[in-house]
């Protein structure tokens, strides 16, 4: 059993741009200052004045906050059945998630969110095991069952300023179009308590999200030793899989029912494989090839402003390709690990930001493209010396989009998310013998990636350059490992680096960063019990 209770707060945004040309953000700049005058109000500009060189400067005034309760519990039942074993694994988790954010990087209320998550998993699998052909042949087969409940409430305060103080106008008399205000329905003259022409701006929401997941798989898996040197082993996995989902959305100021509840369900199946051969040139090198087919559930998109968007969106599958080597040399001094692999997606889900023509922003989930993902990885551990350990890695992705659909508003020529061209890594420790009891040691690690994009059509604006961490550390540990005394600097060199951003400048004309950790010291003590 285990159970984690955390109350923290969220990384801040910084704005690292704005666009207050964008529709909503135009019309609040446009509407802020009469508007505020009228009825002494504090709306706040929304233009450049919120984009600083420092990158860890925040300008928000909404929500920070990160609530969280999770337990579980698990049990594990195994029975000796002479030729083979089989074990039943049940397991429950339960979890609780409120958080709120407000990642446009100003104090004008662009979009302030609020997200309550709960939700409840159960899972049972029973496994069968065993060997044959005087234990040449290893393999495993069994079932696996999982439901899952959640529940999911989402505040999304979106400009609703506007809203307000529109209500609060004595009349229609701010044109919305090239007219004169105030004049009768239809002409798009807003403000004046009850307007419908003001519902059109409260682009604010509140959603509320159930969904229940059944997951019922079949699998078997066996490895057989060819030869003393030479194994195959193959592996297949049957899947299925239905989701209900039920949604409901409300247009938060006005009160307004935009989508009454409405569920929705699908069902996927899958098949998977593995196959492989290892093959082994003495203990302590091997070499292996192997292949393998896995998928990605499917899903709802879970920010419709109408029935109609209510859509859902199919598993997403992968073949990957991978040939390596392993090896421990020079009296195991020396482990050097290598591998190329080619990953082929199909029916790729990512998530896309665009604007209505409200100018509100449309967060949809879809499958639009092929992709192909190629690379190399090659990493060592070498022990030069006594006391001393040297590490080191590198890696060299080639991601590219094969095909794209013309509706998911990008194409072939973006990257994709999250894919550094190269990422080096490199690590020393040194440890110095003060006694029979302590030692002293000595740790530097750096790490290295070149150039990633946050979002699917590549905004630069958060894009993250190519930049290097280092971290120094020096510790006094007794030699049972027992317990340890440690002072150390994280992010030496201070590199100001994105590890997350939120781009949505064509509809609510902001994007923003999430910047990790400045440099750091630290003192440590550690006592393993």
């Amino acid at each position: 059993a285990d159970y984690t209770r955390r109350d923290e707060a969220m990384s801040v945004h910084h704005a690292d741009a704005l666009n207050d040309q964008a529709i909503l953000a135009g019309l609040y700049n446009a509407l802020a200052d009469p508007l505020a005058s009228l009825h002494g109000l504090d709306l706040p500009p929304y233009d450049q004045r919120w984009v600083t060189a420092d990158p860890y400067k925040d300008n928000s005034t909404g929500l920070n906050f990160s609530k969280s309760e999770i337990w579980g519990a698990s049990g594990v039942i195994t029975w000796d059945l002479g030729a083979v074993s089989l074990k039943s694994i049940s397991a429950y988790r339960n979890l609780k998630l409120d958080f709120g954010t407000d990642p446009d990087g100003s104090p004008a209320v662009v979009i302030d969110e609020l997200d309550r998550n709960r939700q409840d998993q159960f899972s049972q699998e029973l496994q069968l095991t065993g060997q044959s052909f005087n234990d040449r042949f290893k393999w495993v087969a069994g079932g696996y069952y999982l439901r899952e409940d959640a529940h999911a409430e989402i505040t999304a305060r979106t400009f609703e300023d506007i809203y307000y103080a529109l209500e609060a106008l004595p009349a229609a008399i701010i044109p919305l179009a090239p007219v004169t205000c105030p004049a009768p329905l239809p002409a798009p003259c807003a403000g004046g308590a009850g307007n419908p022409v003001n519902l059109a701006l409260d682009v604010s929401r509140f959603i509320t999200q159930d969904q229940t997941t059944k997951s019922a798989s079949l699998y078997g898996q066996g490895s057989f030793d060819l030869t003393d040197r030479l194994s195959a082993s193959y592996g297949i996995r049957y899947t299925n899989e239905k989701k209900d989902f039920l949604y409901s959305a409300t247009a938060y100021a006005s009160g307004l029912v935009l989508v009454p509840p409405t569920s929705r369900d699908a069902s996927w199946d899958d098949i998977s494989h593995k196959i492989g051969l290892d093959y082994r040139f003495s203990d302590t090198v091997m070499t292996y090839v192997s292949a393998a087919k896995g998928f990605k559930s499917g899903g709802f998109n879970g920010r419709a402003s109408s029935s109609a968007e209510i859509t859902d969106y199919d598993p997403e599958t992968i073949w990957s390709y991978e040939a390596g080597l392993k090896s421990e040399l020079l009296d195991r001094r020396l482990r050097v690990n290598a591998a190329i692999f080619t990953n082929s997606y199909r029916d790729m889900q990512f998530t896309l930001v665009t604007a209505n023509p409200d100018g509100s922003q449309l967060v949809t989930v879809g499958n639009a493209a092929k992709a192909r993902v190629r690379g190399a990885e090659l990493e060592f551990t070498a022990l030069p010396v006594e006391n001393l350990t040297l590490s080191g890695s590198v890696g060299f992705l080639d991601s590219e989009y094969r095909e794209v659909d013309p509706s998911a508003g990008i194409t072939t020529s973006q990257k994709l998310i999250g894919s550094p061209k190269w990422s080096t890594s490199a690590g020393a420790e040194y440890r110095v013998p003060v006694n029979d009891l302590f030692d002293v040691a000595l740790r530097a690690d750096y790490s290295y990636r070149t150039k990633v994009y946050f979002d699917a059509v590549n905004t630069e604006a958060i894009a993250q350059d190519s930049y290097g961490l280092l971290n120094l550390r020096a510790a006094i540990e007794n030699v049972d490992g027992d317990w340890s005394i440690a002072a150390g600097v994280t992010n030496a060199t201070d590199e100001a680096y994105r590890i997350m951003g939120v781009g949505v400048l064509d509809s609510l004309g902001f994007a923003s960063g999430v910047y990790g950790r400045p440099r750091e010291w630290y003192v440590q003590l550690a006592y393993k019990f």
